[in-house]
């Protein structure tokens, strides 16, 4: 399994739509909630993005845009900058009932993850991502699944709400992976484009189990010990080691909270040969015992 699709599996993205409407007249929007990602998708008419306390000039948004903010970044979505409303003002109306020749229609969202450590795929992204559907990359293939979305946020067909929670999660999949794609100059962009350390990473989640060493690393990579492990920091910003004790205990908390497998199998998963180990390294590394993850305590 790749590296991106191991992250994806241990954290479970969840995609929740909780706002699907048409917005007629003067409006301001903020839905900023901590330590929630937030997307916003303008499913017709324009808006423009406000970022309070920043210097960057608001952005126009139209029709098939995407606004992504990573780490709920103060944010609001206004009709236009004199707007008289105040925040989470401005008629709404569901979309299938409300004209669809006028206004601005938004589709809102929260991006849910099953795991309280960092996220490596939300630390790689910026504040903001914005990707216009009419450029490139996004045009590639987030058009086509944009198109989808925005079809979907007008139907009154029953199902529609679970229907775009789907599209949405997979809208951010391809959303990240091209961002990592156009972005290779630091962090796991850099490291997925890296062929050597790429090849690494890749090897370390498909296999939590095996006894890694910066040695095994580095021969796998065609690298010598010490470029390996200074090429793998400046990267990534943390030890090979610590890179791997890091997936291993979000891995484990997964399985954790998921039930079925006991602490013993679940640490030989791990790659430790003794509950005791692991349970040590679990503590130090997520803040919490495999017992209170396992009863449901954190």
């Amino acid at each position: 399994m790749d590296t991106i699709s191991h992250i994806l599996k241990t954290f479970r993205l969840q995609a929740r739509v909780f706002h699907n409407a048409k917005y007629c007249g003067a409006f301001k929007v903020d839905t900023s909630k901590e330590g929630l990602a937030t997307f916003h998708i303008v499913t017709a008419g324009h808006c423009l993005l406000e970022l309070p306390g920043s210097e960057a000039e608001p952005e126009t948004l139209s029709a098939g845009d995407l606004v992504l903010l990573p780490r709920a970044r103060r944010h609001c979505l206004v009709d236009r900058l004199d707007t008289p409303c105040d925040i989470n003002e401005g008629r709404s109306t569901p979309f299938p009932e409300a004209p669809v020749e006028t206004g601005t229609g938004l589709v809102c969202g929260y991006l849910e993850f099953d795991q309280p450590s960092s996220n490596p795929l939300l630390d790689a992204l910026p504040d903001v991502v914005v990707a216009r559907s009419d450029a490139a990359p996004w045009d590639r293939h987030l058009l086509p699944l944009l198109r989808i979305l925005i079809a979907e946020s007008i139907s009154s067909m029953r199902g529609a709400e679970v229907t775009l929670n789907r599209l949405c999660d997979v809208l951010f999949v391809l959303l990240v992976r091209e961002y990592l794609e156009q972005n290779t100059e630091h962090g796991l962009g850099a490291a997925l484009a890296d062929q050597r350390i790429g090849r690494s990473l890749d090897a370390i989640h498909a296999g939590l189990d095996a006894q890694w060493t910066v040695d095994a690393l580095a021969s796998l990579a065609a690298m010598s010990r010490a470029a390996f492990a200074s090429r793998f920091r400046d990267l990534l910003g943390e030890t090979p080691m610590g890179y791997v004790t890091r997936c291993r205990m979000q891995g484990a908390h997964r399985l954790l909270r998921d039930g079925g497998v006991t602490i013993a199998d679940i640490s030989e998963r791990c790659g430790y040969a003794s509950e005791a180990a692991f349970a040590k390294a679990f503590k130090r590394e997520m803040g919490a015992s495999p017992g209170s993850v396992r009863r449901g305590g954190d």
